[in-house]
């Protein structure tokens, strides 16, 4: 499959084009989309339509699937662990990570990667997730 990686910043991130992540992908393809993550740190990959498997999928090219703390503890219960979604009604003040959103990184072995898929932003201009490489 044939896509284009261009820079989003100097710094930190690459903007994919030409890409359905729902569909399978040839070694190739994922080798070449693992180079650009390991150098740009962040790919961003818009007008996606995915199914949860489809998510999952694509999640295990890069390695297994980690299941989120308050899933192992039984403090979050949902049908699939492998998941961890975020649902902020429009009458919350603040959501999940509102501050700041460190995905797991505190744990003895992190994750190498997150997926954030976002399936709607509310109408208020929010939205913006930033990156940061400290």
């Amino acid at each position: 499959m044939i896509f284009k990686a261009s820079a989003i910043t100097p710094g930190i991130g690459a903007g994919i084009t030409g890409l359905d992540i729902s569909q399978p992908m040839k070694k190739k393809t994922i080798a070449r989309l693992g180079e650009i993550f390991r150098r740009q740190l962040v790919l961003v990959l818009r007008d996606q339509a995915l199914a949860r498997e489809d998510h999952k999928q694509f999640a295990h090219y890069f390695g297994e699937l980690y299941v989120h703390p308050s899933h192992r503890s039984g403090l979050k219960k949902a049908c699939d662990a492998e998941f961890f979604v975020i649902d902020t009604p429009a009458e919350v003040e603040q959501s999940n990570g509102e501050a700041w959103r460190w995905d797991v990184s505190c744990e003895v072995i992190p994750p190498m990667v997150s997926l954030l898929y976002v399936t709607k932003v509310s109408g208020n201009g929010s939205g913006d997730t930033p990156f940061a490489n400290v």
